[in-house]
């Protein structure tokens, strides 16, 4: 998730012409990935997909892959029953959707991350973070930021690259 957040600020910062125009851009578009890398199934009808934009937002985001990685890597297998010393998630009252729940698999499948798989969650992170250094190269090769050239310093002469 690091690497994924910084390959983004390195890609929002190597298109904006100084480090201000770069805060200013990468908050909001942090927001906009946070509001839209969360998981909610209890707020999506499998049937109604949500636009083609929201959809594409969403592979752009590094926190739905990192969230849904963690989800995976917590849950998968995990029993919710005997065993373990002190307190133990049996003792906990059962209200609600608890009370159905025996094990993590039922978690995932009730996020709609049944199928996914650990593995491919971070592959796809990592192919997010190649993406957004590529952007990054990008931006710095062609948007080129502005530069004082101090080769001349001793004569006074400085230039903007």
């Amino acid at each position: 998730m690091t690497v994924a957040g910084a390959s983004l600020g390195f890609a929002i910062g190597s298109m904006a012409p100084d480090a201000e125009s770069a805060m200013t851009a990468g908050m909001p578009i942090m927001v906009i990935f946070m509001a839209i890398g969360i998981i909610n199934p209890g707020g999506v009808d499998p049937d109604d997909p949500p636009p083609k934009i929201i959809q594409w937002m969403k592979m752009a985001s590094p926190i739905r892959w990192a969230v849904e990685a963690l989800c995976v890597a917590e849950f998968r297998d995990m029993e919710f029953g005997e065993g373990g010393k002190g307190w133990r998630f049996q003792d906990l009252p059962k209200m609600g959707a608890m009370a159905l729940v025996q094990n993590g698999n039922q978690v995932l499948e009730a996020l709609g991350l049944g199928d996914k798989k650990y593995s491919d969650l971070m592959k796809n992170l990592a192919s997010l973070s190649a993406f957004n250094l590529l952007v990054g190269w990008f931006g710095l090769q062609f948007m080129s930021p502005d530069f004082i050239d101090s080769s001349n310093y001793e004569n006074g002469d400085f230039e903007m690259r």
